[in-house]
């Protein structure tokens, strides 16, 4: 099985996102972000940084997303998401 993998991109306080980078089939980078919004949700942003649609949230058997490792609330919130995606808690 191939799992693909969100890279830690960087991380915006000021905005609630934490950015991450991916290649898709053809081995185009790819930029995403988790933000809240009522909930942590998966966003395709444009290369500046801007998110421009929600995404379902992926099959967590099928890719992987780097954690997080400062204590901010985003931070912290964006950890619990991943934990329970990958059904560890």
């Amino acid at each position: 099985m191939i799992i693909k993998r969100f890279k830690l991109h960087s991380i915006d306080q000021g905005n609630c996102r934490i950015y991450y980078t991916t290649r898709n089939s053809t081995g185009q980078k790819l930029l995403y972000c988790l933000m809240e919004n009522h909930g942590i949700g998966l966003y395709r942003c444009s290369q500046d940084g801007e998110p421009d649609y929600e995404i379902p949230t992926p099959d967590a058997t099928k890719h992987h997303f780097d954690i997080p490792t400062g204590d901010s609330q985003l931070e912290n919130d964006v950890k619990t998401w991943v934990s329970q995606e990958r059904g560890e808690e």
